[in-house]
């Protein structure tokens, strides 16, 4: 596997020539001015990519900083040959065996390849595998300083077809600018998220390659969630969706599991309205009355505990009411119990056991009455522990703290989940190994060579006409987004339980 580093550019670095031919093996040289040389420093004798250029290590100057001694030269140098002060001379490799994320530890550390005609420093890694990644940085072997590292690069397989790198490759491949001497690649990075902002402005419907779920924990006590945001702490929620809202009440037997669609208030102070100051839904009964009756088969030799619990539609059920006990005696084999009725309730669930909290499901009624004879069995469903009323049944969307606000609050927390879908904007691109959400990188490429060509025909008028075609196809490319890929503009209002049949959606 062989990875390359591009050499740093010497552009900006301190410069000065050579103020006569030298042979080789020479140990001091004379330049024209002085650039800050001093002791210990790398210097490069001749431009990148010639097959005499060199480096070689400073003495101390002259007084005049002009006569410089330096470790031996191996090649002959012509007069007025560039001399550049480096800040670094070295090339290190580090390799992850263990993904993208993964540590990356030192593989090696290769001189400058200041010959190479491609300005590339190579390094081949023999023992590569599938799945490797490396990163590159670059190293001044005096001062010991260590450039910021690049991003990751994938080994083997290399980038793939929809990521940045690939497609900068491809770009600079096909307008045979490989050196980037007329465009470097954090150019080309930089027209990539032009090409982001532009598609962003000039929709009215969002992409559908842009439609993300996020997944949000009930949390008990709170009745809001915040946005999503980015890796910048910046909303990124372009448009909002619909959201689903999983419950799961691990305190019933069976487990109770129901997914559906809450529904979106049409106005946040309606919303308000409906608030009802995050009281919870559910209520227990308050009291529960035993007494004996004639007739019956319950046992004289057992103490019988109950409690009742409320139930609602489509809603989980309170906790218990106070539990009560009562021992039959013979010919009043028959207990009957009585309790307050509960505001919205529309039925209860009767529990009983032979021991206090070893209450098992008995049988559900509607009244508030129920006379146990001893004819029905216990289950095997237990009691909630606490009102379990967390079936959310409105929620809305408050622009001004950025956030969902919903009703009513959360009483546990638990494996419930809330499941967000919206439209996200465009990822900021910032590295080769980000990765193009448009379902082709084609449009990219288009409007990258559109501006390069463009740039070019400042100062050469013949390239203008290769922009126009290429930015001409950019523009149709993006009519073409613009006309598939998108939902409605319209977004989905009112929604009622997934166990319904009747959903229905308002454009």
């Amino acid at each position: 596997m062989i990875i390359t580093a591009f050499n740093p550019s010497t552009d900006s670095l301190e410069t000065s020539y050579l103020a006569q031919s030298y042979n080789l093996g020479v140990t001091s040289i004379e330049v024209k001015n002085n650039q800050q040389f001093s002791v210990n420093q790398r210097i490069q004798i001749g431009a990148p990519g010639l097959a005499s250029t060199e480096i070689v290590t400073t003495g101390t100057p002259s007084a005049d900083g002009t006569t410089i001694p330096i470790s031996a030269t191996l090649f002959p140098h012509e007069a007025d040959a560039p001399v550049y002060l480096l800040q670094f001379d070295q090339v290190q490799f580090y390799r992850s065996t263990t993904g993208e994320y993964g540590t990356y530890t030192p593989l090696a550390t290769e001189n400058l390849d200041v010959t190479n005609g491609n300005l590339q420093t190579t390094y081949n890694d023999l023992t590569a595998s599938t799945g490797d990644y490396y990163e590159i940085a670059m190293y001044n072997s005096i001062s010991t300083v260590t450039s910021a590292f690049s991003d990751p690069i994938p080994g083997i397989t290399g980038w793939a077809r929809n990521q940045v790198g690939y497609i900068i490759d491809q770009i600079l491949t096909e307008i045979n600018d490989q050196n980037e001497q007329n465009i470097t690649r954090a150019e080309i990075l930089g027209y990539f998220n032009e090409v982001n902002d532009d598609l962003l402005q000039q929709v009215v419907k969002p992409y559908n390659f842009l439609l993300k779920r996020e997944v949000f924990a009930r949390v008990a006590g709170q009745n809001s969630i915040n946005w999503p945001v980015d890796s910048f702490g910046n909303n990124a929620m372009w448009k909002f969706d619909h959201m689903d809202y999983n419950y799961v009440n691990s305190a019933t037997n069976p487990v109770t599991n129901i997914t559906y669609t809450v529904e979106e208030a049409p106005s946040l102070e309606y919303f308000r309205n409906r608030f009802n100051q995050n009281l919870s839904y559910t209520a227990a009964p308050s009291s529960l009355t035993l007494g004996l009756f004639t007739g019956g088969t319950l046992s004289t030799a057992n103490t019988y505990f109950y409690v009742v619990t409320a139930t609602y539609p489509e809603s989980p059920e309170s906790g218990p009411s106070p539990e009560e006990s009562a021992q039959v005696i013979t010919g009043d084999q028959t207990i009957v119990l009585s309790w307050p009725a509960v505001s919205g309730a529309t039925g209860y669930n009767i529990y009983r056991g032979l021991s206090s909290g070893g209450e098992l499901l008995l049988v559900s009624v509607t009244g508030t009455t129920y006379s146990d004879n001893g004819t029905a069995t216990v289950g095997t469903q237990v009691p909630p522990s606490t009102n379990q009323d967390d079936y959310v049944r409105m929620i809305a969307l408050n622009e001004a703290e950025q956030q969902f606000d919903y009703y009513p609050a959360s009483l546990t927390s638990s494996t419930s989940v809330w499941y967000l879908y919206y439209y996200s904007f465009f990822t900021q691109l910032t590295s080769e190994g980000n990765t193009i959400q448009t379902p082709t990188p084609r449009i990219y490429k288009l409007y990258a060579k559109a501006m390069y060509y463009l740039k070019r025909s400042v100062s050469e008028p013949a390239y203008l006409q290769q922009s126009t075609v290429h930015m001409n196809n950019y523009n149709v490319e993006k009519a073409r987004y613009k006309g598939q890929d998108r939902r409605s503009v319209g977004k989905a209002r009112r929604f009622v339980g997934q166990s319904r049949t009747n959903k229905g959606y308002n454009y």
